[in-house]
């Protein structure tokens, strides 16, 4: 996931353009506001945790660019401890609500813990196929070097 902070005073208005939203727990707000920090609001330590706070809360309330970057963060070990069972839950979640990115990576997953289920693997490479339509990265190079 991508953390930063903001600069200045367009940092500030996008917080508060986002505050009567994250008050509502309007989950899109919740994930964008996960993403930055305004000069000198708060250590790099405690932005982390705010940061992972918001993006949890946001995934639980089914946002799948939230789960998507929630399943980015277990897979890499950024923000959490390691965790591939974890992303690839969050992943298989947010590509059931038809998030593109996610799709390329469940669809990657998918043939790895099908130990022979055809089934599995159709639905894997169907998934990565379709990623490759929504312009994913690295989805049309995945299809052309390892196509079946």
């Amino acid at each position: 996931m991508s953390l930063h902070r903001s600069q200045g005073r367009e940092g500030e208005a996008a917080a508060d353009l986002l505050k009567p939203h994250l008050d509502t727990q309007d989950a899109e707000a919740l994930f964008l506001r996960s993403t930055f920090s305004l000069p000198n609001e708060e250590s790099e330590r405690r932005f982390e945790k705010r940061s992972l706070q918001f993006l949890k809360r946001s995934a639980e309330l089914g946002y799948a660019p939230a789960l998507y970057a929630l399943g980015v963060c277990y897979a890499i070990g950024d923000l959490v401890l390691k965790d591939e069972r974890q992303a690839a839950k969050y992943f298989k979640t947010a590509a059931s609500l038809g998030y593109a990115k996610a799709k390329y990576e469940h669809g990657r997953n998918l043939p790895y813990g099908a130990q022979g289920d055809a089934q599995q693997v159709e639905i894997g490479w169907r998934l990565i196929r379709e990623a490759a339509v929504d312009d994913v990265q690295d989805a049309s190079e995945f299809m052309h070097k390892f196509a079946r």
